[in-house]
């Protein structure tokens, strides 16, 4: 079962990536539009430093072989510290792309266990706390005096609600096809394991009538029967014993050795 929740995670993670190197592409896009075409002048250099570091990580991870839902946790903070680094960068809270935080929160209580979902919950609210203070302003931003610099305001806080919901419906609908196929098959395998335990028991118990017959003064061909029985009784239990230990059981010889003693 453990293998399942492991594929599981590792599914989870690549979606997780998947939608990171999306974010990472519109994000690209997005500064090189505001600095070149709106003419917002933009810091790049640490600005695409942000970016470079971000995909340097999701590099890191894909090849992580070892996936748990801490590597999860970790990996939705960098997501947080990473788009806070990049809107202290171009005006902070005024930036209408603040409202990308939901995105994080929404991610970690969709994958993570609660006490995981609510630091990441907080964390987003510290960053959006301290990016009041902290930032570096763009005057295109704060003025809204003008109507042109109100409508690119409004502008940008549509594009990120497109955004948001376009990279929302995509991620969820993609990890609860994960989740539902992952408890599918740990439903599978308890099923195979509690029938494993369940044919322990007449297994044992033909066995000890066949050592019983062993002993008697049988007749060739009862002989051959019963060595074929023994022989086929020997396999179910290296079966069932297969599904027990994959399961983190014990093995179905050794219950059977405390049943005979």
């Amino acid at each position: 079962m453990r293998q399942f929740v492991q594929d599981a995670n590792r599914k989870n993670l690549l979606q997780l990536l998947k939608l990171r190197m999306m974010a990472i592409f519109c994000q690209a896009a997005t500064i090189l539009i505001v600095n070149f075409f709106l003419e917002i002048s933009l810091p790049l250099s640490e600005m695409f430093l942000v970016l470079l570091i971000l995909s340097a990580v999701s590099l890191f991870s894909f090849f992580r072989k070892k996936i748990s839902e801490k590597t999860l946790f970790v990996e939705l903070i960098f997501d947080v510290i990473a788009l806070t680094a990049q809107l202290y960068f171009s005006g902070g809270i005024s930036n209408p792309f603040i409202s990308l935080f939901l995105l994080q929160v929404i991610i970690g209580a969709i994958l993570l266990k609660k006490n995981y979902a609510w630091f990441i919950a907080i964390l987003t609210a510290i960053c959006y706390i301290w990016l009041s203070f902290c930032h570096q302003e763009l005057h295109a931003l704060h003025d809204h005096g003008g109507a042109d610099s109100f409508t690119l305001h409004l502008q940008g806080m549509l594009i990120s609600y497109v955004l948001a919901a376009i990279l929302l419906l995509i991620f969820i609908t993609k990890i609860s096809q994960n989740l539902r196929e992952r408890d599918q098959m740990i439903r599978m395998a308890m099923l195979a394991t509690s029938a494993a335990h369940e044919l322990g028991t007449p297994l044992s118990t033909i066995s000890v009538i066949v050592a019983d017959w062993k002993k008697m003064d049988l007749d060739k061909n009862l002989i051959a029967d019963v060595a074929t029985v023994e022989s086929q009784l020997t396999r179910c239990k290296k079966i069932i014993s297969e599904i027990l230990s994959s399961s983190g059981k014990e093995r179905l010889e050794e219950a059977s050795s405390n049943q005979q003693n």
